[in-house]
């Protein structure tokens, strides 16, 4: 079916590549195509390319690897989360959505925050949390409550410009999204960075999330 990605027909293109998808949204087969790395790069190679159905085939593939923990590191390795963070700045919903929740994933390891970083997962999420869709608002949210959490990460998350974005994902409609926002100001505020935080104005934004009626908020 890979293969078949390479046909010069381009109907042939999308079927094997919408057969792919199917595929890789079942845990067993998402197990068995993901030990061999080469099916892995063959993905990103997908994401590369200017065809729709192969970009959202690479995102929702990207999306169900990163749901097993022991494929996140694989997922580093072998160049796929350069190629998530690329596919989150494609025009296309669909790929940003299972693209941004698989960087969230991924976030979720904390052995892996230091090659997020490296990698510039902070201006992409400093980017895409103003993104106008509640589920990509909500996985960049959720990002941030994960590298908030550690204290080296802190400064270089305010050095980039993320606490505007938080602020205003502190603001969205989705409740999760407020949520994982709120989390990431109150992990940024457990670390050493706190009168720059005010300086950069967050007493405000906390004091308007203080009256939500959510009890986590």
């Amino acid at each position: 079916m890979f293969s078949l990605t390479d046909s010069p027909d381009d109907v042939t293109q999308r079927y094997a590549a919408m057969g792919i998808r199917f595929l890789v949204s079942n845990a067993i087969c998402r197990v068995s195509i993901v030990q061999d790395g080469g099916n892995l790069r063959a993905f990103v190679n997908l994401a590369q390319t200017p065809l729709i159905d192969f970009q959202r085939t690479a995102a929702v593939a990207f999306s169900s690897f990163s749901l097993a923990q022991e494929n996140r590191a694989m997922l580093v390795r072998e160049g796929g989360l350069a190629q998530i963070l690329a596919c989150l700045l494609f025009p296309d919903l669909q790929v940003q959505r299972d693209c941004a929740f698989a960087l969230a994933n991924v976030c979720d390891s904390v052995e892996l925050q230091d090659a997020v970083v490296r990698e510039g997962a902070i201006p992409v999420l400093v980017q895409i949390g103003m993104s106008d869709d509640a589920r990509v608002q909500r996985e960049a949210a959720r990002a941030f409550s994960c590298l908030s959490l550690t204290d080296g990460l802190r400064k270089p998350l305010v050095d980039a410009g993320s606490l505007e974005t938080m602020f205003a994902l502190s603001r969205s409609m989705d409740l999760a999204c407020q949520r994982f926002a709120s989390l990431s100001l109150a992990n940024l505020s457990a670390g050493d960075i706190r009168a720059r935080l005010v300086t950069e104005g967050m007493t405000g934004p906390l004091v308007f999330l203080a009256r939500f009626p959510d009890a986590d908020v």
